[in-house]
């Protein structure tokens, strides 16, 4: 009788402590991921209730065995129906999660710049004035709007209405998030060339620097100068994992999560790459006598930044990471840096470009950046305002 007493404690020990382990895994998840996905910290706060009840529900399963209370049938039964109920679960989560992700969503891809462009859409010209057209190349920091629904280049065409007697302003926003230079350059030969725009406004940094992160998840290797190994938001489809996959995936970033390797480099391969496409740019609107402006572009990275601003660095902390690495702060930093410094060289040896030195323009604090790169509302028209006086300055759009 004693044995089976110390058989008991034994086991019920044996259940705390491997309901212990699980639970106290639940409170070492990986930074800033809980407050970017809301979805983890519901699986989260779900496993700090929920994992306390089943292991009661264990015990008092035990408890019954133990006295009999309830039989090996019962057992068996309750252990195929749960099994089954997971499979049958499984199934049908798989065929909603996967049938949205890749079949529906296909036609937000492109098999060459991997998200597609927007079209060209001339202004109504109820007038009939000659049209001066402005078009602005770039990533997401192009491309997105503010709350408003309004980007920076919409804003830039009203400040310069009026500013050209007898010819209509249209700004043309081309940016597209995940674009690279290489991305910009193809889109500019294949789509937009052909509607001969009289300035180019390009601002490109953050994208290309990412590229350089050949270990991150939107890699497949080593670094290529023609961008090959970075799959940007294809990566979403050609890495899409199952469900269990994905499950795998969020319990890595909430349940016992190890601290990446933090990569210290001071060498970008791809500023090689990135000189190269701007300055074939240049030269495919300069044979078509368009005026070229070189923008750089603002980021929040300096030396003195608060912990709340750390906190939404968004390219920083799930940019150029994989689970294992990802880089320092000085990476990203110096990284940045040097790309703005090619920008403002290229604009400076190259004949007739122009820049726009918006980087130095805008201060970096959270009043004006809501993560790396990204802008607040009033960022867009500060933006605006800044180039819009340059333009005036340089006189470009008399030329």
């Amino acid at each position: 009788m004693k044995n089976c007493r110390y058989c008991d404690v034994v086991v019920v020990l044996l259940i705390v402590i491997v309901f212990a382990y699980i639970y106290i895994g639940f409170f070492s998840p990986a930074p800033y991921h809980t407050h970017r996905y809301s979805i983890l910290k519901y699986i989260q706060w779900s496993a700090w209730i929920g994992i306390p009840f089943l292991g009661f529900l264990v015990l008092l399963l035990y408890a019954g065995i133990r006295t009999k209370r309830v039989s090996a049938a019962h057992i068996t039964l309750l252990v195929c129906s749960s099994l089954l109920t997971m499979l049958l679960g499984y199934f049908f989560l798989s065929h909603l999660y996967l049938k949205p992700h890749i079949r529906e969503k296909l036609n937000d891809y492109h098999p060459y710049l991997q998200s597609c462009p927007r079209d060209y859409q001339p202004r109504e010209n109820p007038s009939n004035a000659p049209s001066l057209k402005i078009f602005c190349l770039g990533g997401s920091t192009t491309e997105w709007s503010d709350s408003k629904n309004r980007d920076w280049p919409s804003y830039l065409e009203e400040r310069l209405e009026g500013a050209v007697p007898d010819r209509l302003i249209e700004c043309h926003n081309f940016g597209k998030s995940f674009y690279t230079t290489l991305n910009s350059l193809i889109n500019y030969e294949i789509n937009l060339r052909q509607h001969k725009p009289d300035v180019v406004i390009i601002t490109h940094a953050i994208n290309d620097l990412v590229v350089n992160a050949d270990f991150s998840r939107f890699s497949t290797g080593e670094f290529h100068e023609d961008y090959r190994h970075f799959l940007g938001p294809l990566s979403r489809v050609i890495k899409r994992q199952s469900v269990i996959g994905n499950i795998r995936e969020m319990m890595h970033l909430i349940w016992y999560y190890k601290p990446r390797e933090v990569i210290n480099i001071d060498k970008y391969p791809g500023l090689i790459s990135f000189e190269r496409n701007l300055r074939t740019l240049i030269d495919l609107a300069r044979i078509d006598g368009t005026t070229i402006i070189l923008m750089t572009q603002p980021f929040l990275y300096k030396d003195d930044m608060t912990a709340e601003e750390k906190a939404v660095l968004e390219m920083l902390n799930f940019g150029p990471v994989s689970f294992e690495k990802q880089w320092s702060f000085s990476t990203a930093k110096l990284g940045m840096e040097k790309y703005n410094d090619l920008t403002r060289r290229l604009a400076q040896d190259e004949e007739g470009v122009h820049l726009v030195d918006l980087e130095s323009t805008i201060p970096k604090s959270l009043d004006y950046f809501r993560d790396d790169v990204h802008y607040r509302d009033k960022t867009y028209i500060v933006i605006a305002e800044y180039i819009a006086e340059r333009i005036k300055e340089l006189d470009i759009l008399a030329k």
